[in-house]
């Protein structure tokens, strides 16, 4: 931000960019700084959550999985998960990105992060409905619909990748899936 006082500078996101609470505080410490600011909102993977079948208003807490390091493996994540189940609600599911290091989580990797949670709390996700999205928005994009097993072993080879865990489905959510997204 100091750089930016007197060079002009641009911060280019994925999605929107202010989704993230780590972009609004960089927005809200320029302001502070008496930085100069502007924000151009982009098209956000919430967007594209319709081509999937499901309920656009029936998504609960958005959250981000994240790739455990040394020291460091969250898995309250799991908790929103629980919560927007048992209110029959979907939950959007981001999926970790280190730039740094150019790597992008995958939907597999993810999956294995919520069962690795679901067993420290002795949850079952088994048979649960999830959706994974890859390189929406793109000419190659990917929608696959099915359980944790059906989906790690199905090939995404876009990215940006993302996962949906589903809530409660009611029959055109059902209908939707087994025709937008493939499910069995």
């Amino acid at each position: 931000l100091e750089k930016a006082r007197e060079n002009n500078l641009a911060l280019l996101v994925i999605g929107n960019p202010l989704t993230a609470t780590t972009h609004i505080q960089l927005v809200l410490d320029a302001k502070r700084l008496g930085v100069e600011c502007k924000t151009i909102p982009g098209i956000s993977i919430v967007e594209y959550l319709p081509l999937t079948g499901l309920d656009a208003y029936k998504f609960g807490r958005i959250i981000t999985i994240v790739e455990p390091r040394e020291g460091y493996a969250p898995t309250g994540f799991f908790d929103f998960i629980l919560s927007n189940r048992e209110k029959g609600l979907h939950t959007l599911c981001l999926l970790d990105i280190q730039a740094e290091e150019k790597r992008l989580l995958s939907i597999a990797r993810a999956i294995e992060i919520i069962e690795d949670a679901a067993q420290k709390k002795r949850r079952n996700v088994n048979e649960w409905i999830l959706v994974g999205l890859a390189g929406m928005g793109g000419k190659n994009a990917q929608v696959k619909a099915g359980t944790p097993e059906e989906l790690k072993s199905f090939k995404f080879t876009q990215f940006p990748q993302c996962l949906i865990v589903c809530g409660t489905l009611n029959e055109k959510e059902l209908e939707g899936l087994k025709t937008l997204s493939g499910l069995k």
